[in-house]
């Protein structure tokens, strides 16, 4: 609710009623400071709080030439990227360009008093140049809140962002054009077509990319997002319906990849529609039929809830969470897996953990030594599951992987964990793969090929 306000000489009236002894000057000095503090000087004051200055570190490896042709190995090179994002939930959770992010391996957020956190990026859409942050401290924190969808050609707005670095510059203009249609290239050469953008003639520099364009009462009326090189005072936002359309489609529920509860929701609802067998939530006795009412200390109070409150779940954070069943609520704890960890244990019906080993092996000049390869031990098997139904035990190594597809057959060895839950989420369902495991029968701590080691089919679930 906007307060009502005392004109200035009116203010200076009544002082001078109240306290006579005050000399005019004074009331002259309250008056013109009263004047000068206007609504848009109040509303950048309360606005500013919610804009953070982001900088990120990213690592850039370039391809070294061979003396003996082709490529091999890489020059590792240090980056450094900087720009705007905006507080669009007290929790935490930041707005920005996808651009100002893409590639990061560290994250900080600075607020205007100096404040600093590590952030992590939750998701983001790359063809749509938004991406989602979480702040990574457990305190609330001043939010922008998302205008009407109205924009208005000619309407005052006003730029907050961190341009070539310098932190909280506040700029002022007009929305002086609508539904504009841009291509701009992103920090790694991809070409992005950004549609039906905000027009503006607010100043926009480099590092003001990813923070609020607010109309008169503060309010996020578009992320700002490139600007016009080859002109003066011409810059775009993305406007605030495509802002809350993506963070509602994609951006909050992408997040949740990071972790898995072993449990699935009918949204509206929030009525328990499936419990993956083994998985966190059945070891925690939650049932297809409940429905969820509170999630990590939160209350849902609407189906509205549900995105942002699951967003919040990191993995192997012990979450609880209560359910209604037949009237009665229940309140359990479910320890949250990593969401690659349970995409695994879901299709293939089986969690793996990397183990490093020494093969025997011989260089280019004959010599005999040892290769370290990386395999993935199994340590939980899903009852019923693909990889329990080929016979597949605790303790075997997954080696390597084949495809079968239109034209031949795919054959991955695994140089990271992660690399095989992202196969298998690139993978259909019902896809056959052929995979090799080893298994130490005489438990020597050594592996034969000739005697320890297995291929088989498993079909996807």
């Amino acid at each position: 609710m906007r307060q009502a306000r005392i004109p200035a000489r009116a203010l200076a009236a009544l002082l001078l009623g109240c306290f006579p002894a005050l000399a005019e000057s004074d009331l002259d000095d309250v008056a013109a400071v009263n004047e000068r503090r206007n609504p848009l000087v109040e509303m950048v004051a309360r606005a500013k709080q919610a804009v953070v200055f982001i900088r990120c570190n990213a690592t850039r490896v370039t391809p070294v030439a061979s003396i003996f042709g082709g490529r091999r190995g890489g020059r590792q090179e240090q980056l450094q990227s900087q720009g705007s994002g905006v507080v669009v939930y007290s929790e935490g959770y930041v707005v920005t360009n996808y651009h100002v992010v893409e590639g990061a391996t560290e994250i900080d957020v600075l607020f205007d008093d100096d404040r600093s956190y590590k952030a992590e990026l939750l998701s983001f859409e790359a063809e749509e140049d938004l991406a989602l942050l979480k702040i990574q401290a457990g305190e609330e924190f001043p939010v922008i809140d998302l205008a009407d969808d109205e924009v208005y050609l000619a309407e005052t707005v006003i730029a907050i962002g961190n341009p070539h670095g310098r932190t909280h510059t506040v700029s002022k203009g007009i929305v002086s054009g609508l539904y504009r249609d841009v291509e701009a290239r992103s920090n790694n050469g991809r070409m992005l077509r950004l549609e039906g953008l905000i027009q503006t003639d607010a100043a926009i520099n480099s590092g003001n990319s990813g923070g609020p364009l607010l109309n008169v009462h503060g309010e996020l009326l578009g992320i700002n997002t490139v600007m016009e090189t080859n002109a003066e005072n011409i810059g775009f936002a993305i406007p605030v319906t495509r802002v809350r359309s993506v963070l509602k489609e994609h951006l909050l529920p992408s997040a949740r990849r990071f972790a898995s509860l072993g449990f699935e929701v009918e949204p509206t609802t929030l009525v328990i529609t499936s419990v993956t067998a083994g998985g966190p939530a059945a070891d925690a006795d939650i049932q297809v039929g409940d429905r969820v009412v509170a999630l990590g200390g939160k209350r849902l109070e609407s189906p509205d809830d549900w995105p942002l409150a699951r967003a919040a779940i990191v993995p192997f954070a012990e979450v609880p969470v209560v359910v209604v069943r037949e009237d009665t609520e229940h309140t359990s704890s479910v320890v949250a897996w990593n969401r690659l960890d349970a995409l695994a244990f879901e299709r293939f019906g089986a969690r793996v953990e990397p183990r490093t080993y020494r093969f025997p092996a011989r260089d280019a000049w004959g010599r005999s030594g040892y290769r370290p390869r990386m395999l993935l031990s199994i340590v939980e098997l899903r009852p019923e599951g693909p990889a329990e139904a080929l016979g597949l035990a605790v303790g075997d190594l997954l080696d390597t992987v084949e495809t079968a597809g239109a034209v031949g057959r795919n054959a991955y060895e695994f140089r990271t964990w992660q690399d095989f839950p992202m196969l298998l989420s690139r993978l259909p369902k019902d896809a056959e793969l052929v995979v090799n495991v080893w298994r130490d029968r005489d438990e020597d701590g050594t592996l034969d090929r000739s005697t320890e080691l297995y291929e088989g089919r498993i079909v996807l679930q």
